[in-house]
């Protein structure tokens, strides 16, 4: 079981800006659970108490403080990071994309990380924007060379659709409305040449399912890239009819769609209830009428489902409380709560994702690898959408404490070695696109 982070390292908060630099201590006080080690900030106030734009403790007092010297100083230092350490990792591990071992997905691989630097160049990071580039030209190389298994996954995270949808991107982005329409069109005809692809699909989940398709196109109309409502209503449709399916299956207990992966109904980002809720919010203009209120329905169901502690279990009928991570947990569900409440004006559902945002700041510096799916870089995000929903300063206090944890040379030192530690959802770039997050937030 790993050391916890010693709490004697908050008492100087205010004499140095760079106390973020915490200390491992051999010695302090084991962690709480070998899934995550012991917060050093907790003496921070909770939400329940933090109605207030200026949070009351020491610790979050000196934080705030000392955060413009803070923010300079660190966005020095992550400039230097991408150019130095992050470049270098990311481009020993993936070189030209040539090696067909490399992956070319967004979750793993070449594409993951071309979106993490188009989200540090999205900031103001210098070299960021041309390494995107570069990025994402590999990840369509590596497409070619790649077994035909890989290449008729349907989602964004793991098949093709995540390399074209990454690359209009960052064409967008980089003023190429040519390519990035070239590129839209690629995604848009994985679909539209091959209907069954994802007609047949079976199951509905983000990473692997149909949800996963539907979070591509919308990705590229984040970026201003233009795509058929027709095919996004294809697949919210088969998304719908398959969840009233399931619910069907499940009996009377179930809300009206569920969802299941491997034959369990989860409820994570991931594999389940809340990720795929997520993308039909974020598609509601083509949702029919006669479906919203089954939508309703259930995300009240999800909101209702969570343990006391304000966490979520992973599956139907799982009596566990032990994961807060992106893919199984609070922070995958806080996303998805903050969208609804927003969509339905409902202040229970919001209250339900900030009771989730406190099990974060407990339980949420993972001893994982720091990366989006299973690490302290994707809680940290939540804490982020947190404070964006509803305007409390301290989940940015918060998030920013996360973020300096995450770039610590003692966090760095202590937490597991990753097996992909150049990919966004499992290593090092996740990190830096939080830090940057973090200190950009207004």
């Amino acid at each position: 079981m790993p050391g916890a982070l010693a709490p004697e390292t908050t008492q100087h908060l205010s004499s140095s800006p760079t106390w973020y630099l915490l200390k491992w201590s051999a010695t302090a006080e084991m962690a709480a659970s070998a899934r995550y080690f012991a917060n050093p900030f907790l003496q921070a106030p909770s939400s329940s108490s933090s109605s207030s734009s200026s949070p009351s403790s020491a610790p979050a007092q000196a934080l705030v403080a000392a955060w413009p010297e803070l923010e300079a100083s660190a966005m020095d230092a992550t400039a230097r990071a991408v150019r130095k350490e992050t470049a270098r990792m990311v481009w020993e591990t993936y070189g030209d994309g040539d090696d067909e071992n490399h992956h070319f997905g967004v979750y793993t691989g070449l594409a993951g990380a071309a979106l993490a630097f188009l989200h540090m160049a999205a900031a103001g990071v210098s070299g960021a924007s041309s390494r995107a580039r570069k990025l994402a030209k590999a990840a369509r190389r590596a497409l070619k060379t790649q077994p035909g298994r890989k290449r008729e996954r349907i989602t964004f995270h793991e098949g093709e659709p995540g390399v074209w949808a990454v690359s209009a991107a960052v064409s967008a982005v980089a003023g190429d409305d040519r390519r990035a329409w070239e590129y839209t069109q690629e995604l848009i005809s994985f679909y539209t040449d091959a209907p069954t692809r994802i007609r047949d699909a079976d199951s509905d989940e983000i990473l692997y399912g149909r949800a996963g398709y539907l979070l591509a196109l919308l990705f590229v109309e984040s970026f201003g890239c233009s795509v058929d409502e027709q095919v996004k209503a294809d697949v919210v449709t088969c998304i719908l009819d398959s969840g009233r399916t399931c619910a069907a299956r499940a009996g009377d207990s179930s809300p009206p769609l569920m969802y299941a992966w491997h034959k369990k109904r989860y409820f994570g980002a991931a594999h389940g209830l809340s990720g795929i809720l997520y993308t039909l919010l974020r598609a509601w203009s083509v949702v029919p009428d006669a479906a919203r209120a089954d939508v309703r329905a259930t995300i009240d169901w999800f909101a209702a489902s969570r343990f006391e502690s304000g966490n979520w279990p992973s599956s139907m009928g799982n009596s566990k409380d032990r994961l807060v991570q992106w893919c199984h947990g609070a922070p995958g569900a806080i996303h998805m709560l903050c969208e609804a409440a927003a969509r339905f004006d409902a202040p229970q559902l919001l209250d339900a994702a900030v009771a989730g945002g406190d099990v974060i700041w407990e339980r949420g510096v993972l001893t994982k690898a720091p990366g989006l799916c299973h690490g302290l870089a994707g809680n940290g995000f939540a804490l982020l959408a947190l404070h964006r929903a509803t305007g409390v300063a301290i989940w940015l206090v918060r998030a920013r404490a996360f973020l300096l944890l995450a770039n610590s040379p003692s966090f760095v030192e202590g937490h597991e070695t990753s097996d992909n530690p150049c990919s966004l959802y499992q290593g090092t770039p996740a990190r830096r696109s939080c830090h940057v997050s973090g200190l950009r937030a207004a």
